[in-house]
């Protein structure tokens, strides 16, 4: 089985995205887990580079074909050359319109690759989401723009760490329209999706699904709220009528508990934060966002672009390295699943 070629988009280039690539490529294990290719600026990652002091040269590509057929074993991290903000006036924590619509066009560039079957997935960067829209994008993050360079459906977004897996119904939205956005549909798409991906990703032949509810007690028999009664139970109905192993609604305050013990492989929440806050309490360096629905395997870092520490060197590299392995792991996957 061949390592399996990664294309990482670098990220907004006035944030940590180039530094923690490059401590991350400095990990001799990563090298041993997949081929890396990053498409971004050659001269902010030589910077990081400096700035982490690590031994590796910055190689210069055209496209990952090249890193497919190198015979080169050392330590090097393989750009291609998408921007040169070298006088663009681009420095760490302070972006400029350069930058902002830089980070945007790794994001198409790389989707290209694996869309057109140069690499087998695609790592991404952190991103700024008020940079993205000064650079014109429509979208609120990386997940809905991905969906429509894909012309995908609805995306899922799931947050994974060696103790929790999580998954968000629903993701930038104010608390206050939370309610408004939950429907059966919605959340049955969500729960096959999550369970569809347990199955091929992550070799779960019967993964257990729990849903939390929305209000506290997951409304106590409609005493707190009637969300659970009119929208997630009829759900959760129908995705066990399917053949799906998935319980609830269950309280919130307790379930994730119950997954960090094993009970269950995975928990959807409704909202952003009732998901996000049990996993980056109990894996915050290592949780990686990993988008299901998509006709491409991607994976990211769970981290902003931090401008406030960006150029210190002080960054961790975790979850990169984490993201790295994820995908690598997802690929080798799927290559043993089609032989």
């Amino acid at each position: 089985m061949t390592k399996p070629l990664l294309v990482v988009s670098m990220g907004d280039p006035a944030g940590i995205g180039s530094e923690v690539i490059a401590k991350a490529i400095s990990v001799t294990d990563v090298h041993k887990e997949a081929r890396v290719v990053v498409y971004g600026d050659p001269w902010i990652l030589a910077r990081a580079m400096e700035m982490v002091t690590a031994p590796i040269k910055v190689v210069e590509v055209q496209s990952p074909a090249e890193i497919a057929a190198s015979e080169q074993e050392d330590l090097c991290l393989w750009v291609v050359p998408v921007t040169n903000l070298a006088h663009s006036g681009c420095t760490w924590g302070q972006p400029v319109p350069e930058s902002d619509k830089a980070q945007m066009q790794y994001i198409y560039r790389a989707v290209e690759a694996v869309q057109a079957g140069a690499a087998d997935a695609l790592v991404t960067g952190p991103v700024h989401k008020v940079a993205m829209r000064r650079a014109g994008a429509k979208f609120p993050g990386h997940t809905e723009l991905l969906a429509q360079l894909t012309s995908s459906g609805p995306p899922v977004m799931m947050l994974a760490g060696p103790t929790l897996k999580v998954v968000p119904l629903t993701t930038h939205v104010p608390l206050v329209k939370v309610a408004q956005m939950l429907s059966p549909s919605l959340l049955l798409h969500a729960i096959s999706v999550t369970n569809d991906a347990l199955v091929r990703f992550f070799r779960r032949s019967s993964p257990r699904l729990a849903v939390a509810g929305l209000n506290p007690h997951a409304g106590e028999d409609g005493l707190f709220g009637t969300e659970e009664q009119q929208t997630i139970t009829p759900a959760i109905q129908n995705a066990q009528a399917l053949g799906i192993n998935v319980v609830g609604p269950l309280p919130a305050d307790s379930v994730f508990l119950r997954a960090v013990d094993g009970e269950f492989d995975v928990v959807i929440g409704m909202y952003h934060d009732q998901a996000l806050i049990p996993v980056k309490l109990v894996d915050f360096d290592e949780a990686v966002n990993v988008t299901l629905g998509l006709p491409l395997i991607r994976t990211s870092v769970d981290h902003g672009t931090a401008y406030d520490i960006a150029g210190q060197g002080v960054a961790s590299a975790r979850s990169m390295i984490a993201a790295l392995r994820m995908a690598s792991h997802m690929v080798r996957d799927t290559q043993r699943d089609s032989r």
